[in-house]
Protein backbone atom coordinates (compact mmCIF):
# COMPACT_ATOMS: atom_id res chain seq x y z
CA UNK A 1 0.00 0.00 0.00
CA UNK A 2 1.29 3.45 -0.90
CA UNK A 3 -0.15 6.78 0.17
CA UNK A 4 0.96 10.18 -1.08
CA UNK A 5 0.05 13.56 0.30
CA UNK A 6 1.55 16.96 -0.45
CA UNK A 7 0.70 20.11 1.49
CA UNK A 8 1.24 23.60 0.09
CA UNK A 9 0.66 26.87 1.93
CA UNK A 10 -0.15 29.78 -0.40
CA UNK A 11 -1.31 33.24 0.67
CA UNK A 12 -2.05 31.90 4.17
CA UNK A 13 -4.24 29.07 2.86
CA UNK A 14 -3.48 25.37 3.17
CA UNK A 15 -3.88 23.11 0.12
CA UNK A 16 -3.71 19.33 0.58
CA UNK A 17 -3.05 17.33 -2.58
CA UNK A 18 -3.71 13.60 -2.77
CA UNK A 19 -4.17 13.12 -6.52
CA UNK A 20 -0.90 12.99 -8.46
CA UNK A 21 -0.11 12.43 -12.13
CA UNK A 22 3.55 12.05 -13.13
CA UNK A 23 4.49 12.86 -16.73
CA UNK A 24 8.28 12.83 -16.25
CA UNK A 25 10.39 10.87 -13.78
CA UNK A 26 14.06 10.46 -14.66
CA UNK A 27 16.20 9.42 -11.71
CA UNK A 28 19.44 9.57 -13.72
CA UNK A 29 19.10 13.30 -14.35
CA UNK A 30 16.89 13.93 -11.31
CA UNK A 31 14.12 15.39 -13.42
CA UNK A 32 10.54 15.17 -12.22
CA UNK A 33 7.27 16.71 -13.39
CA UNK A 34 3.90 16.06 -11.81
CA UNK A 35 0.45 17.55 -11.63
CA UNK A 36 -1.60 17.64 -8.44
CA UNK A 37 -5.26 18.41 -7.77
CA UNK A 38 -6.90 18.95 -4.40
CA UNK A 39 -10.49 18.18 -3.35
CA UNK A 40 -11.58 21.79 -4.12
CA UNK A 41 -10.21 21.65 -7.66
CA UNK A 42 -7.00 23.64 -7.11
CA UNK A 43 -4.44 22.43 -9.63
CA UNK A 44 -0.65 22.79 -9.59
CA UNK A 45 2.17 21.59 -11.80
CA UNK A 46 5.51 20.90 -10.11
CA UNK A 47 8.85 20.62 -11.91
CA UNK A 48 12.10 19.59 -10.25
CA UNK A 49 15.40 19.65 -12.14
CA UNK A 50 18.65 18.45 -10.65
CA UNK A 51 22.06 19.41 -11.95
CA UNK A 52 23.18 16.10 -13.46
CA UNK A 53 26.84 16.18 -12.44
CA UNK A 54 25.97 17.29 -8.88
CA UNK A 55 23.43 14.54 -8.17
CA UNK A 56 24.70 12.15 -5.55
CA UNK A 57 23.26 8.72 -4.86
CA UNK A 58 22.96 6.84 -1.59
CA UNK A 59 21.90 3.26 -0.91
CA UNK A 60 19.46 2.71 1.94
CA UNK A 61 18.37 -0.57 3.54
CA UNK A 62 14.62 -1.24 3.54
CA UNK A 63 13.07 -1.11 7.00
CA UNK A 64 12.21 -4.81 6.84
CA UNK A 65 15.81 -5.62 5.77
CA UNK A 66 14.54 -7.30 2.58
CA UNK A 67 16.90 -5.37 0.32
CA UNK A 68 18.21 -1.94 -0.59
CA UNK A 69 17.05 1.00 -2.65
CA UNK A 70 18.85 4.02 -4.12
CA UNK A 71 18.02 7.63 -3.34
CA UNK A 72 19.22 10.46 -5.59
CA UNK A 73 19.75 13.96 -4.18
CA UNK A 74 20.88 17.39 -5.34
CA UNK A 75 20.66 19.90 -2.52
CA UNK A 76 20.63 22.79 -5.01
CA UNK A 77 18.10 21.36 -7.48
CA UNK A 78 15.71 23.81 -9.10
CA UNK A 79 11.97 23.61 -8.39
CA UNK A 80 9.05 25.43 -9.94
CA UNK A 81 5.36 25.36 -8.98
CA UNK A 82 2.73 26.74 -11.37
CA UNK A 83 -1.00 26.64 -11.10
CA UNK A 84 -4.30 27.71 -9.66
Amino acid sequence: MMSRTAVLWHDGEKYTFRKFSESVRDSRQLSWKLECTDARGAHVEVRVSGRERFVHRLLYVKTDCSGRFEVANDSLALARVDGW
